[in-house]
Parts: C-alpha cells; structure tokens; sequence
C-alpha cells in the first residue's frame, strides 16, 4: 500500500483510481485493472489485489484490502491532498 501511495498517487488526488473502485462497488463492472509506475492494482468487488512491480530479489510483493477499505483510504488522501494544496490539485 506505501509503494501505491508514494510512487503512482504521490501528491495528487487519487483520480482514475478511486474512480474504478467506485465502479466496481456500484456494480457498474464486475473487475477493474490499472498499472501505475510501480504498482499494479486488480479491483474486485470484495478485495482488491495491490501488486508492487519491483520488489526485491525478483519476487513480486503483493498484498490484498478490502475494496470498501480502498475506497475510504483514497478519499482520506484526497482530503489531506486538498487541504494542503486547495482544490485544484
């Protein structure tokens, strides 16, 4: 979840992925895919799988949320993203 945050979200909303887990959650798709610089995350109604990329020794580090869990983490980044920079970031 750090390597999510730090390298692809970083200090800018959470966008195009809070917006396909919304998707998800609303029923409107069944499963969503997105690849950032270093992290891949595969949205699933009930759990959503984060994949970091690069991980160490060539092992791939993968950890699973709750999407509804997800969901309460982008809009708390987004929050504080927007107190510290306005609305327009």
């Amino acid at each position: 979840m750090f390597h999510l945050v730090l390298s692809d979200i970083q200090e800018v909303k959470s966008g195009i992925r809070l917006d396909l887990v919304n998707k998800v959650l609303s029923k409107e798709s069944s499963y969503e895919e997105i690849t950032g610089n270093s992290c891949t995350m595969e949205i699933n109604y009930d759990m959503t799988k984060i994949i970091f990329e690069f991980a160490m020794e060539g092992a791939r580090d993968q950890c699973f949320i709750e999407t509804e869990e997800l969901k309460k983490i982008f809009m708390l980044w987004d929050e504080a993203i927007e107190k510290k920079y306005g609305e327009s970031n």
